[in-house]
């Protein structure tokens, strides 16, 4: 926030406090006109002065605990200072009686306000008639004790609501930055946990394979270079807040990492009316998929297909190898299927992951396609891809799985 704008709250608090300060003023000349004793001056002098601090204090206050705790006390004192004087000046007496009407209306609850506000604004003219007052002063005071408590009273609220405003632009903007932290390191533990895992994945590849099959594992080095520009390049988008995924690409990518790791996958996705955000939230789901399969359990099988259905998305990652749940894994969710939760929720979908009957584990995500601006439609051919590679010997070390369960 701009310097300016942070001096605002306390400019229109100056302003208000400047307003409070010098409207008891003309009381004062009124009192010593009517009064020329000056030990009853003197002492009409400091009611107003003590009427003008208790209005200040009024103006600071503005969370309710401190309101609450010392409005009533102080509202008791105005009364006795606004009303006592009539014992000894007589009508003599002007005092600042909209203080106590907006007093009233600022430290009271709201319940008996401003009936306390209206019993104000009417006894001040009674007691003035009562005391000799002509009918021109008491109309006078009739009008102007309301008139001159609301707008005390607006003005105060107005100072406040400015210091309010302004404290919650920059709460705002503080919560703005928590967020856009937490989407950064979203997004890099969804990308660069994919990424890494593979790198790990195929290096190890390469190290079994550089003494016996070094062409093979001159391919696999390749296929590491590639990885590792990709991961730089993720990280880039990530860091200008525009990343588009393509599902397509992330089942090719998934294939190849797979079979890497010797894992028999069978691949069938349909990706013709999936576009935009759609297709980049599921290709999200699918790569945090593959990440936890490789990493939390020691699948031989995998089997991802998508479809489009009734206007829904939908993707399904089923593999074996499930390891069962280590220390308090079990009831727990892990960090990635949050973060794809909440991903896929933004768009209007859902997502479940959990053991199937046969013991396999299971993640599921749907999309509705209009909500997304994207056309809807029934099932239809596209480009499907599939295949099937050499049963494995697992890849991945134990984790927790179950409850957190990602294996997938």
């Amino acid at each position: 926030m701009s310097p300016r704008a942070e001096l605002a709250p306390q400019f229109a608090m100056t302003i208000v406090a400047v307003m409070i300060i010098g409207s008891p003023i003309a009381a004062v000349f009124n009192l010593l006109q009517r009064q020329p004793s000056l030990p009853v001056a003197a002492a009409g002098t400091g009611t107003l002065l003590v009427l003008t601090a208790l209005q200040l204090s009024h103006l600071a206050w503005h969370d309710h605990t401190a309101r609450h705790r010392w409005g009533p006390p102080t509202f008791l004192a105005e009364i006795v200072l606004v009303y006592s004087p009539f014992l000894w000046v007589d009508n003599g007496w002007v005092g600042a009686p909209y203080f106590l009407a907006a007093s009233a209306l600022l430290v009271l609850p709201r319940r008996v306000a401003w009936p306390v506000f209206g019993l104000v604004s009417v006894s001040i003219p009674v007691i003035h008639r009562l005391l000799g007052a002509s009918l021109y002063d008491a109309t006078y005071y009739l009008v102007s004790t309301p008139a001159l408590g609301l707008a005390v009273f607006g003005l105060t609220r107005l100072a406040g609501l400015v210091k309010e405003l302004y404290e919650t632009r920059a709460e705002l903007a503080r919560l703005a930055v928590t967020q856009e932290r937490l989407r950064f390191a979203r997004d890099l533990h969804d990308l660069l946990g994919y990424s890494l895992s593979a790198i790990t994945l195929k290096s190890e590849l390469v190290y079994r394979l550089a003494d016996r099959h070094t062409a093979r594992a001159k391919q696999e080095l390749e296929s590491v270079l590639v990885l590792s520009r990709q991961a730089l390049a993720d990280v880039r988008a990530v860091s200008s807040s525009y990343r588009e995924m393509s599902l397509g690409a992330e089942c090719t990518s998934a294939r190849s990492i797979l079979s890497a790791a010797d894992i028999d996958v069978e691949i069938d996705v349909v990706t013709d009316e999936m576009s935009g955000p759609v297709n980049t939230v599921l290709a999200t789901v699918l790569r945090e998929g593959v990440t936890n399969l490789l990493r939390h359990s020691k699948a031989q099988h995998c089997e991802i297909r998508a479809v489009v259905l009734d206007g829904t998305a939908r993707l399904s990652i089923v593999n074996d190898g499930v390891l069962p749940p280590v220390g308090d894994a079990q009831g727990r969710q892990g960090t990635g299927l949050e973060n794809l939760a909440q991903r896929v929720k933004v768009l209007g979908g859902d997502l479940e992951a959990g053991l199937t009957e046969e013991g396999r584990f299971h993640l599921e995500a749907w999309v509705p396609l209009e909500l997304c601006g994207e056309g809807s439609g029934p099932d239809s051919d596209g480009a499907a891809a599939g295949g099937e590679q050499r049963p494995a010997k697992g890849g991945g070390t134990s984790s927790d799985q179950d409850a957190d369960h990602t294996a997938a």
